[in-house]
């Protein structure tokens, strides 16, 4: 199973779910995307991919908005679970990591 190394280069996006009352979930998420103070990557780069990331983030609001849109995203997940081998969640640690084979071949 595929874990890739965080380092300081590493960026995150975190999804929170918003609970109600009874501690349940409602339907809605925050997204937070971070990164490392330590982050050694030129502004440049920096730049790259937080718009990769804000990228990332944004299909949140168009799946929710568009029919059409969640369609394709729904091809593209689909596609990209049908390639692992195992189940992508690891619980061999505190952690729960959710790989998302998806390589971008420098076209991010």
């Amino acid at each position: 199973m595929f874990n890739p190394e965080v380092t300081d280069n590493s960026y995150a996006i975190i999804v929170t779910p918003t609970l109600g009352d009874d501690d349940t979930w409602t339907g809605e998420v925050s997204v937070s995307i971070s990164l490392s103070k330590d982050n050694t990557l030129s502004q440049e780069d920096k730049r790259e991919i937080e718009m990769l990331c804000e990228y990332m983030a944004s299909v949140l609001p168009a799946i929710e908005d568009n029919d059409d849109v969640r369609e394709l995203i729904g091809t593209y997940v689909g596609d990209a679970i049908s390639r692992l081998p195992e189940s992508s969640i690891d619980n061999g640690t505190n952690q729960q990591v959710f790989n998302f084979l998806s390589p971008t071949k420098g076209n991010a």
